[in-house]
């Protein structure tokens, strides 16, 4: 295994040759939070950190036509998923950006949707084919999750009857599963799983340039390499720099 020092000149290196550039910030490993962005000196409001070119996004025009065309009308977050989840399409072209990406035990540890549920273990597809989607019974979660977990108004459902943030994901997840296992016969459920993961924590939203008809909101999802080593949470974490 590489040391995360190589794996970080290893991801400056492709960074540079994909045009990506940064000031005063850097990314490292911080404490039970993964990596993360830190800044180097004082940051000026306003002031451009990070600039990431279009063609350094991984998007559906990345994916190829074919691949597209053989799991239509999976949405754009499980196509991306399974394109990184089958084949050689990590290595080497996005290797070094994927290992700045969390590790499925991280997820494991820290997303509701892999907990366990009614003394189940951590999520499989045996498992994923136990659960009743429509269901509340399932363990009460931690205060902080219970709001994400809980059924809301059926104007908030979507099309399936489907209510709330978590089963909303499982739902998603057994759909996109449940095409791509068919479609694509050999794929591992945990190589996909965790793909799926990442699509699910990284991706940005974003409306693709120069195209008659937007997807639909859900839909406008891209990779932005670098920045997703940002705080998805606007008020950042604050980390007190040696000796300033």
């Amino acid at each position: 295994m590489r040391s995360v020092e190589a794996k970080k000149v290893s991801f400056a290196a492709w960074s540079s040759a994909k045009g990506i550039t940064t000031s005063g910030i850097d990314y490292q490993r911080i404490p039970s939070r993964g990596l993360g962005i830190v800044a180097q000196r004082r940051v000026e409001v306003g002031e451009e950190l990070v600039k990431v070119p279009l063609s350094a996004l991984f998007t559906v025009n990345d994916v190829p036509e074919n691949f597209r065309k053989e799991l239509m009308p999976i949405r754009v977050h499980g196509l991306l998923a399974s394109f990184l989840a089958t084949g050689d399409n990590i290595d080497p072209v996005y290797a070094p950006w994927a290992s700045t990406w969390p590790a499925l035990s991280d997820f494991r540890e820290s997303m509701p949707l892999c907990w366990p549920q009614r003394g189940m273990a951590a999520l499989s597809e045996e498992l994923l084919d136990e659960v009743e989607l429509k269901s509340n019974a399932v363990l009460p979660m931690p205060p902080a999750i219970e709001p994400f977990n809980t059924r809301v108004p059926n104007s908030a459902c979507n099309s399936d009857n489907i209510c709330g943030l978590l089963p909303t994901q499982r739902s998603k997840l057994r759909a996109d599963w449940e095409l791509v296992s068919r479609i694509i016969p050999g794929t591992s459920f945990e190589n996909y799983l965790y793909y799926w993961l990442v699509v699910n924590t990284r991706s940005l939203y974003y409306e693709m340039p120069n195209v008659k008809t937007q997807p639909s909101r859900e839909d406008c999802m891209v990779l932005c390499p670098f920045i997703d080593l940002f705080n998805h949470n606007d008020s950042g974490v604050s980390r007190l720099l040696p000796g300033n």
